[in-house]
């Protein structure tokens, strides 16, 4: 979620998730904090891992 939140330049975004329950909305503010160090690795991982299967397609 905070990715995502990141990716798109937002503050905030809804986590949403359905349950037989009802469904359950909690809005998620950006934490700089917890994100900055993880951009570097999630780049990496795209890189490495997801990138070459777009030219196996």
């Amino acid at each position: 979620m905070q990715i995502q939140v990141a990716m798109c330049e937002m503050q905030w975004g809804y986590f949403v998730v359905w349950t037989p329950f009802g469904l359950h909305h909690e809005k998620v503010a950006y934490n700089a904090t917890l994100v900055d160090p993880m951009i570097p690795k999630v780049r990496e991982f795209h890189k490495r891992y997801l990138c070459p299967e777009y030219f196996l397609m």
